[in-house]
Formats: C-alpha cells, sequence, structure tokens
C-alpha cells in the first residue's frame, strides 16, 4: 500500500529531479514485486483459479481494457499511476501471465530447448532500449520490433557465453 501511494503521490508532480528520480527507484514500483510475492506466498490457494486459464484472464484483460480504456476513456496503462485503473490493469496483467505461463507449462522447453533466456531479456532489455532513445530511434512501430530482437540475440548470447558455463561451474565450489 505504501509503493502505490508513493506512485500516486510522485505522478502528482510536475516533472522535477525529484520526480524523475523517485521514478527510477523501486518504491513506486515495489507493488508490483508483492504482488508475485502473494502469488508465490497463496500458490496453494490461487493456483486453481490461474492454472489453465489463461483464455479466461486475457479475455478479462481485453474486455477490462475495451471497456474502461476505450469506450469509458479511462487512462489505464501508465508507469505512474494516477487513477484506481491502472492498479486493476497491473494487477489483471500480472493474472494473464502468470495463466500463460502455468497452462503451457512445456512450451519454453520446446521453444527454447532448456536454454534459459530469462535473465538475459531481464537485464539488457532496457540497455537496448536506452541505447535505441539515445541514437534517435523514437516513435516508429519497426523500433519495437528492432528492441525485441536486439535483446533476444544478447539473452541467447548471455546464456551461451556467460551464465551457462558459470553454472557449469556452481557444483565444482
Amino acid at each position: 500500500i505504501s509503493s502505490l501511494i508513493a506512485n500516486f503521490y510522485f505522478a502528482s508532480f510536475d516533472e522535477n529531479i525529484i520526480k524523475k528520480l523517485s521514478f527510477v527507484s523501486i518504491i513506486p514500483y515495489l507493488f508490483n514485486f508483492l504482488i508475485g510475492s502473494s502469488f508465490y506466498i497463496f500458490w496453494t490457494k490461487l493456483s486453481k483459479f490461474i492454472q489453465n486459464k489463461f483464455i479466461v484472464w486475457f479475455t478479462i484483460y481485453v474486455v477490462y481494457f475495451l471497456i474502461f480504456g476505450v469506450y469509458l476513456g479511462k487512462e489505464t496503462h501508465a508507469y505512474e499511476m494516477s487513477n484506481f485503473f491502472q492498479i486493476i490493469t497491473t494487477v489483471l496483467l500480472s493474472l494473464v501471465t502468470l495463466s500463460f505461463a502455468f497452462s503451457h507449462k512445456d512450451l519454453s522447453d520446446k521453444l527454447l530447448k532448456h536454454n534459459d533466456i530469462s535473465y538475459g531479456i531481464y537485464i539488457y532489455h532496457m540497455l537496448v532500449v536506452n541505447t535505441l532513445v539515445a541514437i534517435g530511434f523514437l516513435h516508429e512501430p519497426i523500433y519495437i520490433f528492432f528492441t525485441f530482437i536486439v535483446t533476444i540475440i544478447l539473452a541467447i548470447l548471455s546464456w551461451k557465453l556467460i551464465e551457462k558455463p558459470a553454472l557449469s561451474l556452481k557444483n565444482r565450489f
């Protein structure tokens, strides 16, 4: 709750250095982590509502977005929280993501053949985004595709050249 309050509070500021610094700290985003932690803690009770329910949660998410975001014109997506609809969007998106992961458990192994590029994607995605922004690649849909491709390539290289070899050493020590 404190994280959400901080997010709403900092979002109300005019653009200044305090607002910019606050939104690159963990404080306004901690609630996202805590949503995931809550699912982990209460997984035995929640799993029956999430596993193999991707179509249900995806449909709810799309209908919610169409009704509140499109039809009623509410701001439903933002990093800076300014209304209750954005909180609901965040929770629903968490449910869609978890339900996809737990509805298609073997998809990752089929596509990636036991290569775990998730950490590399996490580490390198903002490096790619910030680099593209710095060199002026903005406002064109092709740059989103380019961001995905470059990030995935970097993540694969990281897995093959750094992570997998490092993990193979863990039993030696």
